[in-house]
């Protein structure tokens, strides 16, 4: 059994019962210290961040894998066909799509346009064919669903050198239209400032898909794609890390991807990658991979151990002043019950009561020392968020920020609570042309 199996077991386990023995002082400590280190890597990526661009344009071919993606895909080849680069190719390899996205990328065949098509099997798939008919040294990976700023791929290869195996782009959202995106606009700016800070520490975990670059050596040396992975990326950019190479960012290397635009949709975008995650991050083996295992690591699984922790104190303290609200009104004893049961639609007041304004009000005022560290955090984040969308030249959308700073964590909590049961319990997921299955339960009784 891999080790990464036990792990959100083992975790659950450990925070709850930490959570229970801590009490409220030792979680406002757990909670101020992951706060503490979260507010000095936003400042430490953006004041030390320095770019060293070596001028340096070998050809590339860029690998664009695509399925059903007929409203994006002549956008996208658009795109990489007016950027700015001295020479390079393209390849579209087409997954078995079920629309018309190989009809669409044919009509672009020609000079530097090679357009392929196989059946359905996945990313990784896609990818892997393309780099079986890519000429050149170095090799980008598009997805078909983004659009690249005219002078990225200058920016991104400009990066490497000889320790380096991958660059990774400043990923932005593509013409955020709905508030959904625009929660994902934040969010999107938030995590390139977090990419400069591992940058700096020469630990980055994931190659993104809209337009990261690698040495062609890396394929050669560590094998492609893990087609079977539903996160092929992230798993390549630990193998990369593993053999010692440097994963790069380019902050200037900007790559444009459109964004899941429902809930739904991005709920499960961001199970697959979550779930993705618990596969491959969380290991022994990445533990002993330079700072990405002594620092990366470390606070990505105190973050959720706190959003869990979080989590189970506010289902925990918010039962408990139902119960008492409604022992108050009954008069205590086993008549609570049937008044809860009977009386709750026309007595919505028992819990409105527990979220009026003034209580409300009088919990954010609440300047305790993780309430002082939490408002620095929320300013500190929107600040950071409006000068990085300066930076871009991007327009500031406030509502998609303000989501962000108010639902953020019920968001977060609703994938990893799902992840962890997937995790736990097990099933069978489809994310394109790859079935994730797995589940600790399964695995100990040997079910299919």
């Amino acid at each position: 059994m891999k080790v990464s199996l036990l792990i959100p077991v083992v975790l659950i386990g450990i925070f709850t019962y930490a959570l229970f023995q801590m009490g409220t002082s030792g979680l406002i400590l757990f909670a101020m210290l992951i706060s503490v280190i979260y507010f000095s890597m936003l400042v430490i990526g953006y004041l030390t961040y320095e770019e060293d661009d070596r001028k340096h344009y070998p050809p590339v071919s860029i690998i664009v894998p695509a399925y059903n993606e007929e409203n994006n895909i002549a956008e996208t080849i658009e795109g990489l066909l007016s950027i700015d680069y001295p020479e390079f190719e393209i390849i579209v390899v087409d997954d078995g799509s079920k629309d018309r996205t190989y009809e669409i990328a044919k009509r672009y065949e020609g000079e530097k346009v090679r357009v392929f098509t196989k059946p359905n099997g996945g990313k990784a798939t896609a990818v892997n064919l393309g780099l079986k008919h890519a000429k050149y040294d170095y090799v980008a990976i598009m997805d078909a669903d983004s659009v690249p700023a005219k002078n990225a791929l200058k920016e991104l290869v400009s990066k490497f050198d000889e320790n380096t195996g991958a660059v990774t782009p400043a990923l932005l959202v593509y013409k955020p239209k709905n508030i959904v995106q625009r929660f994902q606009w934040a969010e999107y700016l938030l995590a390139e400032i977090i990419r400069r800070v591992y940058d700096v520490i020469d630990a980055q975990y994931v190659t993104p898909g809209p337009f990261s670059v690698y040495k062609r050596e890396v394929f050669e040396k560590l094998g492609n794609f893990n087609t079977k992975s539903i996160v092929e990326d992230l798993e390549m950019a630990l193998r990369i890390q593993r053999a010692g190479y440097r994963i790069k960012h380019a902050k200037k290397g900007v790559s444009y991807t459109k964004t899941p635009d429902t809930i739904k949709s991005l709920i499960n975008q961001r199970i697959r990658w979550n779930l993705g995650a618990t596969d491959h991050l969380f290991s022994v083996e990445n533990l002993k991979t330079g700072n990405l295992g002594a620092i990366v690591i470390p606070i990505t699984l105190l973050g959720i151990g706190l959003t869990y922790l979080f989590f189970v104190k506010i289902v925990f303290d918010t039962l408990s002043s139902l119960v008492s609200t409604l022992f108050s009104v009954t008069g205590g004893g086993i008549q609570a019950v049937p008044f809860l049961i009977e009386n709750f639609l026309q007595n919505p007041w028992i819990i409105a009561e527990l979220f009026s304004p003034e209580k409300f009000l009088v919990r954010l005022l609440d300047l305790t020392p993780i309430g002082i560290i939490s408002i620095i955090i929320t300013l500190s984040s929107v600040f950071f968020i409006v000068r990085a969308a300066k930076e871009y030249n991007e327009p500031i959308y406030w509502d998609g920020i303000f989501t962000l700073i108010f639902f953020y964590f019920l968001f977060a909590v609703i994938v990893w609570l799902y992840v962890a049961y997937l995790r736990i319990f097990g099933g069978e997921v489809r994310f394109g042309g790859v079935v994730w299955k797995g589940g600790l339960l399964r695995k100990l009784t040997g079910s299919s």
